[in-house]
């Protein structure tokens, strides 16, 4: 077990706004995430710790599982080793504005029964956009990937066995795909109105879709809206979310501001905006949007496709990114513009721990200049301590430089796979199968 050190728990304590400050994160205790693969989740960024699967587990029954449950005690032990990886180092780096666990604070547990529900539960979509894939796009996976379409494991039976759920859950979240163009979530909606009209609701739409049906769940006053704006440059746009227009999308988003503050006043859509190597300087033009019609802006990070994200970039281009970010002066005059320009600021620090990294990366491996590509994996090996390892990851390992001496770049993949903190390579080799640890091998080279 690797706790997190006990002063950095008690300065992030500290910065977050509420009174019970344990346990450190309320995802395991309050959440349930459905994903499109019918894995179940405590959140979007654990993925590496299912803690359960659809069609089976009935979900109460994953609410109540062993899994879940395991998750739950090292949470409260301040262990983050269970898929914890995103918030665990952002922890490490202190950069307490943008750890994740805490977007989870506001959440009150209740043992029997999550209070909020997220559902990713089908890629269908219209848009092709360059950082999505063919799992979260069906698009993408008909036109790019030329693949069949993937069918969602989530059955008519769903809905009946998440009734009990709906009736007590306060918040329910929905994601794509594009939600709107979902089914299912009809369904849920209606259901949940019906019996729980005290639900709320929150839909993450890219922004292409209104329409009367659309309409009136928006007039009914529980439901709140975010939409996708990556760029104001309507060339840009274009590109990067391929089939949208930026116009319309705008156009949208007035019509859904104006429904919203039809039911309250000074309500507005949320701004969803996704930092990618070619937006990263249309940010403040996006952020000034966002504090002219009111609305929280909140950013998202591209992982991978890796030739779009900026995570992966060397670290005298992530330092002129933060150079140019910086230098913007963020006004912070109203409660709405204090809120976004905290998540700018949080964008900034991710970025320079990134350059943090990376830079510590290209300095530790410097010294496999010098290094055989046999010797570098020798030092591999010892890193790993790879003699006190379990059988299974000891032929796995060996089975996998034996490929990667076949393949092209092998040099270049030990390059990538030395980079990785010892549990990590440990952990990739155990839960990732064979194939996945090849095509992120070689995802990772060709965008270096």
């Amino acid at each position: 077990m690797n706790k997190i050190r006990p002063h950095i728990i008690k300065a992030y304590n500290n910065f977050r706004q509420v009174k019970k400050k344990k346990p450190i994160c309320r995802a395991p205790f309050s959440n349930l995430y459905f994903s499109r693969t019918g894995h179940v989740l405590s959140c979007c960024f654990n993925r590496d710790f299912p803690i359960g699967k659809y069609p089976d587990q009935k979900p109460l029954d994953i609410w109540k599982g062993k899994q879940i449950n395991t998750l739950r005690r090292a949470i409260k032990n301040n262990n983050l080793d269970y898929g914890c990886s995103v918030c665990k180092n952002e922890l490490i780096y202190k950069n307490f504005k943008g750890i994740m666990a805490k977007h989870f604070d506001f959440l009150e547990p209740k043992s029997k029964y999550p209070v909020m529900m997220e559902f990713e539960l089908d890629n269908t979509c219209n848009l092709e956009c360059i950082m999505c894939d063919g799992s979260l796009s069906s698009s993408v996976r008909t036109n790019r990937d030329n693949k069949p379409k993937i069918n969602t494991p989530y059955d008519d039976h769903f809905l009946e066995y998440i009734k009990p759920l709906l009736k007590k859950t306060q918040l329910l979240r929905f994601s794509g795909g594009e939600p709107f163009l979902i089914p299912m979530y009809y369904d849920i909606w209606d259901t949940t109105i019906k019996n729980n009209p005290n639900a709320h609701f929150f839909v993450q739409t890219n922004g292409t879709i209104i329409n009367d049906k659309i309409r009136n769940y928006i007039a009914s006053g529980k439901f709140d809206i975010g939409v996708s704006v990556d760029s104001l440059n309507k060339e840009k746009f274009a590109y990067i979310r391929k089939n949208a227009k930026l116009d319309t999308i705008l156009k949208n988003i007035d019509e859904f501001i104006y429904l919203l503050r039809k039911q309250e006043n000074d309500r507005s859509v949320i701004i969803s905006c996704t930092l990618t190597r070619e937006n990263w300087q249309d940010i403040p033009d996006v952020l000034e949007y966002a504090n002219s019609i009111h609305s929280q802006i909140v950013f998202n990070t591209v992982w991978d496709p890796y030739e779009h994200a900026v995570h992966n970039l060397q670290s005298r281009q992530l330092h002129k990114i933060h150079q140019f970010l910086s230098g913007y002066d963020v006004p912070a005059t109203t409660p709405n513009e204090k809120h976004n320009k905290t998540m700018f600021e949080s964008q900034i620090n991710q970025i320079h721990n990134w350059y943090l990294k990376n830079k510590d990366y290209e300095n530790r491996i410097k010294p496999l200049d010098n290094l055989s590509t046999s010797q570098i994996k020798t030092c591999l090996l010892k890193r790993i301590k790879i003699e006190q390892q379990p059988k299974h990851i000891v032929e796995k390992i060996h089975h996998l430089f034996d490929v990667i001496n076949n393949e092209p770049f092998e040099r270049k993949k030990l390059e990538i796979i030395y980079k990785y903190p010892d549990p990590q390579i440990i952990s990739v080799i155990q839960n990732w199968s064979f194939d996945d640890i090849l095509h992120e091998l070689n995802e990772q080279v060709k965008s270096s």
